[in-house]
C-alpha cells in the first residue's frame, strides 16, 4: 500500500515537471519575441498610426472629422500586445459609428511588461492623460471596451476614474485574479496579482494548487480552475471589482460555452452586485453560445455599436 502511494506520488510530481518544463520553455520564446518593438499589422488598411511616446504603447484610429470625437478604448485579454489592431472589421464598424479608436496594449509590446504581472493603474492614467492633449479628441470622456482579462481591467479602471462613461466588456472577471506565471521558477515563487497601485499589488483571488490546475496553466481549458478559486469566499471579498462605483452604462457579454473560464457566471455577479448596490445606470447582461472571446459583427459587435450610439454617443 505503501509502495502505492509513493509511486502515485512520484509519477504526480514526474508530471508535474514535464509540464512546468514545457510552459517555461514556452514563455522563455515568447519572452525573446520582446527584444524588439512589436509594430502594428494594420499596414494602412484603416485610418490609424501607432503611438509610442508618454510611455504608452497604442494604436490610434480616427476618421477625419471637423469636431472632436469620442474616443473607445479597446483593452485585450492575455494574448497581450495589440491583437485588436488586426480585426480590422471590427475597429471599422467603431469608426463607422463615428468614434476614434485606441488598441492600448498594456504588457508584451515594446517598452512595457513582458507579462501579466503587476501591471500598475498608473499606465492607464498616461493614456488618459495623452488623449487629454488630442486636438480631435473629446478629453475626459472615454468609452472602455475590453475583453477577457482586459474587462477585468476595464471593469476596474471604469470604477476607479470618474472620465470613464460608458464600459462594454466582453467575457470579463468579476474580482482580480493572479497574472499568469512567466514560467517554471515563477511558478515555484507563488501567484502574483494581475494588478498594482501606487507600487503595491491589488488583492487578488488566488488559484487553488494542485496538479490539475498545473496542467490547465498549459491549455485553454482553465473553466474549472476559476470556478474553484470563486469559491475563496475571503479572498472573493477583498478582490471584488466594485462596480457600483463606475459613471456610467455597462454592457457585459459573455459565452456560455466559455472553456477559459466562468464569464457567464462572473457577468451575472456584476449585475447582482449594481443591482444590490442601486446602480443608477443603465446596465445589461447578453450572452451568446459562442466559445470565450468571440465576438462576430452581426451579433456581438451591432449590439456594442447599438449600446454606444444609445449610451455613450
Amino acid at each position: 500500500m505503501l509502495r502505492t502511494v509513493l509511486l502515485f506520488i512520484l509519477s504526480s510530481m514526474l508530471i508535474l515537471g514535464i509540464l512546468l518544463v514545457l510552459f517555461n520553455a514556452y514563455t522563455v520564446v515568447r519572452s525573446k519575441s520582446m527584444l524588439t518593438p512589436i509594430e502594428s499589422t494594420f499596414d494602412g488598411l484603416l485610418p490609424g498610426r501607432t503611438i509610442v511616446e508618454n510611455g504608452i504603447n497604442a494604436d490610434i484610429f480616427c476618421k477625419d472629422s471637423t469636431e472632436p470625437q469620442k474616443v473607445v478604448i479597446i483593452l485585450g485579454g492575455s494574448e497581450g500586445g495589440k491583437h485588436w489592431s488586426t480585426n480590422t472589421s471590427h475597429i471599422q464598424a467603431l469608426l463607422d459609428h463615428g468614434y476614434c479608436v485606441m488598441v492600448l496594449a498594456y504588457f508584451h509590446a515594446y517598452g512595457l511588461h513582458e507579462s501579466l504581472r503587476e501591471i500598475p493603474l498608473e499606465y492607464f492614467e498616461k493614456a488618459f492623460e495623452w488623449l487629454s492633449r488630442q486636438a480631435d479628441i473629446v478629453p475626459d470622456n472615454y468609452a472602455l471596451f475590453g475583453g477577457s482579462r482586459g474587462g477585468e481591467m476595464a471593469l476596474l479602471l471604469a470604477s476607479r476614474y470618474p472620465q470613464i462613461k460608458a464600459v462594454v466588456v466582453i467575457d470579463p472577471g468579476s474580482v482580480v485574479f493572479p497574472g499568469s506565471p512567466r514560467g517554471f521558477f515563477d511558478i515555484l515563487a507563488g501567484q502574483h496579482s494581475a494588478w498594482s497601485y501606487q507600487g503595491q499589488p491589488l488583492p487578488y483571488v488566488p488559484w487553488p494548487v494542485s496538479l490539475k490546475n498545473a496542467k490547465s496553466l498549459v491549455t485553454t481549458n482553465q473553466r474549472s480552475m476559476f470556478e474553484k478559486a470563486l469559491q475563496n469566499k475571503q479572498a472573493v471579498a477583498e478582490a471584488v471589482i466594485p462596480v457600483e462605483r463606475i459613471s456610467g452604462p455597462l454592457l457585459c457579454i459573455s459565452d456560455t460555452l466559455d472553456q477559459v473560464w466562468p464569464s457567464t457566471l462572473m457577468c451575472n455577479q456584476v449585475m447582482e452586485r449594481l443591482d444590490q448596490k442601486g446602480f443608477p445606470f443603465y446596465h445589461s447582461h447578453i450572452s451568446y453560445n459562442e466559445m470565450h472571446y468571440t465576438c462576430r459583427l452581426d451579433s456581438c459587435m451591432s449590439r456594442i455599436t447599438e449600446f454606444l450610439d444609445e449610451q455613450f454617443k
